[in-house]
């Protein structure tokens, strides 16, 4: 669908809801119109000239009337049936809702009951990201950053942590288990920072720290 007609159906449908809000608001306006007028009449509000005394007396009596008498109770009826609704979908949900647990902040480790046997391939990975690093250039410790990091989540999946990013799977670790979590943190922040903001430089220091954090928590959970 061509970008004109996107536009011009939504465009549309803008219109229909407006229209069905306006009908809306032109019912209840009808119908308490409607209610004003029979309930005038039956207090005499058109036999007395306008804006004298007991014009206004008859204007507030008028109004007490359709409140107290015709609109008052519908909204009573309408919120018994809300109040009916509302029980009768908590009763229905209540069963199936999810039981959080509010002293729980953290997922459990599923880390803390699985070490991982040490692979050969990652460490041959690691030992080609410290050979990339030497270099020394931009490209290379950037470049360094990201495979520490990818190599992380890689493990991470391996020893069956789910999630759908690497920030899924971290919080599934608890810090006892891997006291060089929260420099894994930074430093896998600096690998987003890396990754989306273009043109941002890395220095050194930024490099050594995030890879001996990536270094020690493969180390501390046996990938190492």
């Amino acid at each position: 669908m061509s970008g004109h007609k996107k536009t011009f159906y939504k465009k549309l449908d803008q219109i229909e809801e407006r229209v069905i809000f306006w009908i809306a608001i032109s019912l209840i306006i009808g119908f308490f119109v409607w209610q004003f007028i029979s309930v005038g009449g039956d207090t005499g509000l058109f036999k007395h000239v306008i804006f004298t005394g007991r014009f206004w007396d008859a204007f507030w009596e008028t109004l007490v009337g359709v409140w107290k008498y015709r609109i008052g109770p519908l909204f009573i009826v309408l919120d018994i049936l809300f109040a009916s609704i509302l029980v009768f979908a908590f009763i229905k949900y209540w069963p199936i809702a999810p039981r959080v647990k509010f002293s729980q902040t953290r997922a459990p480790s599923r880390a803390r009951a699985v070490r991982f046997r040490k692979d050969p391939a990652i460490a041959q990975h690691w030992g080609g990201i410290l050979n990339r690093v030497k270099i020394g250039t931009q490209d290379a410790m950037k470049s360094a950053v990201l495979e520490a990091d990818a190599l992380v989540d890689h493990f991470l999946k391996r020893i069956g942590l789910a999630g759908e990013h690497m920030a899924d799977r971290l919080t599934q670790i608890l810090p006892e288990r891997a006291p060089s979590l929260e420099r894994v943190w930074k430093a896998h922040r600096l690998r987003n920072e890396l990754a989306h903001t273009p043109g941002m430089t890395v220095t050194v220091t930024e490099t050594k720290e995030a890879l001996t954090a990536f270094r020690d928590f493969l180390v501390e959970l046996g990938a190492l």
